[in-house]
């Protein structure tokens, strides 16, 4: 199973990261792929961070 979520992050990073950069240059835009990569990781962790909250108080009622 570890293998399998390692392999699975790996993907997603991966994709994360060109995603961002192949966007942005076709826009015309490449000097923002840094301040967009940052943006979507906070977001990100926001959004981790509410869910698991949201999970906490769900499963405790």
């Amino acid at each position: 199973m570890k293998m399998q979520l390692s392999n699975y992050r790996g993907m997603c990073w991966s994709g994360y990261l060109s995603t961002h950069t192949a966007m942005l240059d076709s826009l015309g835009y490449r000097e923002l792929t840094p301040k967009a990569i940052l943006a979507h990781t906070i977001g990100g962790l926001m959004a981790a961070m509410i869910a698991h909250g949201l999970y906490v108080i769900i499963t405790l009622f």
